[in-house]
Formats: C-alpha cells, structure tokens, sequence
C-alpha cells in the first residue's frame, strides 16, 4: 500500500508538477530502488511514445535540426569507449531478441544480471516481437538509469529495430539510448550516411552493421566510428568466423571493430567468440540473440557464464547446456543453485 500510494504521488507531481520542483527532486532521490524504477519506467513511456516531452512538435524541431546542421558531424563517445577500451581489453555485448511467440517478460533482474557481468553494451533488437518490443527497449534504459551513482555504473543500452529512419532516431535519442544499429546491407549508401548524420546531431552513436568493404568505407567516411561486421548468411559458423577475421582488416585502427557471434548454441557460441576475439584482434564481439527469454529458467547464470567464459583468455573444450535444453547435469554455472 505505502508503495502504491508513493507511485499515484509521484506520478500526480509528474502531471502537475513535471518533476521540476528542486525539493522533490531531493526527495525522490531517496525512495526505495524498486519506486524510483517504477516511476522511471513510467517517464520513460512518456517520453518515449510523446505524452508530455516528445511532442509532434519536439519531433519535427529534433528532424529539423538534423537537417540543418552541417557536415561532417561529431557524435558522443561513451559507447565507443565502452566497446575500445582505453586499457586494451577486450568487451563482449550482450542482444536480446525476443521472438514473436515469447510473450514479455519483466526484464529488471536479467539487466541487473548484464550490468554485474560487466557487458559493454546491451542490443535490444525489436524486429521479430510481435508486440511489446519498445516495452522491452524502455524497460532496459529505466533499469540501467537506476544505477545512476553506483558500481557497477549504467551499461549503454543500444535500439536494433525495422524503422531506419531519421524519426526514429530522434525518439531513441530522447528516451535514453545510447546507440543505434544501423543494417548497411539493407539500405542504400544515402540513407546510410544520413542516418550516422542524424545520430551524431542528436547525441547517440551508430554502430554500423556491415558485410563488405563498401560499407565499411561508406561508414568510416561518414564519420562512423563502431563497425560490426554482422553476416546475414546461414553458413556455418566456422566459415562466418573465417570471413570476419579476413574482414577485419579492412577496419581503420581508430575505429571500434566489433565481431558477431551467435548465441545459444550449447556451448559452440564461447569458442567462437574467442576465436573472434583473440584470432582476428577485433575489439570486442557482438553476442547475437544470447537471451530471447527472461523467463527462462537459469537465464541469468547462462548470460554471466557467457560473458566471463569469452573475456578469459585461454583456449579449451567447453560443455554447456542450451538455456532451452532440458535439465542442467553437467553444467557449470548451474552448479550449488540455491533456488
């Protein structure tokens, strides 16, 4: 009860007040985690699907602006810093892609999950949810602005979505996303180069996603500084990791060149992106479609397998179970469970 009369205040001083009074702002920065993620999610919604900050009106200026402004462009640096470490070391991001068939799940405590395992980035790829996929997107963004002031601090939380359009870009920008994957393969060099344009004015970075040295021209020119080479064929695996190593050379060294890995596969996914990563010297890997559902159970421990599996630098045999695959004899990360 204290915690639903709490929210019906915050949100009647959100309407009211729109969160700008100064001692509020002090005040709800000491409510309990889980109402400040309540309300954040809230706000996020807003903002995200216009109700009071994204206006047709605030839509058409942020368009206008991209229009405006000259060439070449600057964007932030914040993803690409977390992708190319200034250290060396090398990152491992994390995607989750719902299916169409998997219905929402909430997703706080698996982002918590990514935040702890020290992921670079988290790619929430919307195109195959049959709905809910911009619930899913805000939902990440509102868990990872709680740890705003903590350690480990927010991971960059990445959109990957069908609508490649300046528009868009615009409503990801203000609903908090750190980046925007853009597929060079499916668009023409154009709109490509307006696109890394468009998120360098509004403050998010691109990250490039490319199949041959073309796009990874066009990109570079463009002012892009995070390719992933992201390979849309269903040949096996091993011949995926052959053409990205080839590949990666072609990728200036002030760029972040990110490799693409796919998950779930028993195990497979772990040498692969070692491969990637200590034979082709890529900066970091792109996990593709690791979690698709938050539901699953023992979902969390597989993803922080996972990722401190790829970032150890030996090579051996691995044996782990699919998430899908049914009981967990044999497991490592599924040993002493408590729950």
């Amino acid at each position: 009860k204290t915690l639903f009369c709490t929210c019906c205040f915050i949100l009647f001083q959100y309407h009211v007040c729109g969160f700008m009074s100064p001692q509020f702002t002090l005040s709800a920065s000491k409510l309990p985690a889980t109402t400040r993620f309540v309300c954040s999610t809230y706000s996020s919604n807003l903002r995200f699907h216009g109700t009071r900050s994204l206006t047709m009106q605030t839509l058409e200026s942020m368009v206008a602006k991209v229009k405006s402004t000259p060439r070449p462009t600057k964007g932030p640096d914040t993803l690409f810093k977390s992708i190319k470490k200034a250290n060396g070391a090398q990152s491992i991001c994390v995607e989750f892609a719902r299916d169409s068939i998997t219905p929402r799940q909430k997703l706080e405590y698996i982002s918590l999950t990514i935040r702890r395992s020290k992921a670079a980035a988290i790619i929430v790829d919307t195109q195959h949810a049959s709905e809910g996929g911009e619930e899913d997107f805000l939902e990440f963004i509102a868990e990872q602005r709680s740890a705003r002031g903590s350690f480990p601090g927010p991971v960059p939380v990445v959109w990957r979505g069908n609508d490649q359009t300046v528009e868009r870009v615009a409503k990801i920008a203000v609903a908090g996303a750190a980046g925007f994957c853009i597929p060079a393969e499916q668009i023409s060099d154009e709109t490509l180069v307006n696109l890394i344009h468009a998120c360098h004015v509004l403050a998010i970075e691109p990250i490039v996603e490319v199949t041959d040295e073309k796009h990874i021209a066009t990109a570079v020119k463009a002012g892009a500084r995070i390719i992933n080479i992201r390979f849309t064929s269903d040949a096996v695996p091993s011949f995926l990791n052959y053409a990205q190593i080839q590949l990666r050379a072609d990728i200036p060294k002030e760029c972040a060149a990110l490799a693409t890995a796919l998950g779930r596969q028993g195990g497979a996914e772990i040498e692969q992106a070692q491969q990637l990563l200590q034979q082709g010297k890529f900066d970091g890997v792109l996990m593709s479609s690791l979690l698709s559902d938050a539901g699953q159970h023992m979902a969390d421990r597989y993803v922080a397998y996972v990722i401190k599996e790829v970032l150890t630098k030996r090579s051996e045999q691995f044996r782990v179970n699919d998430v899908k695959a049914s009981g967990t004899a044999g497991v490592p990360w599924a040993a002493n469970d408590g729950r």
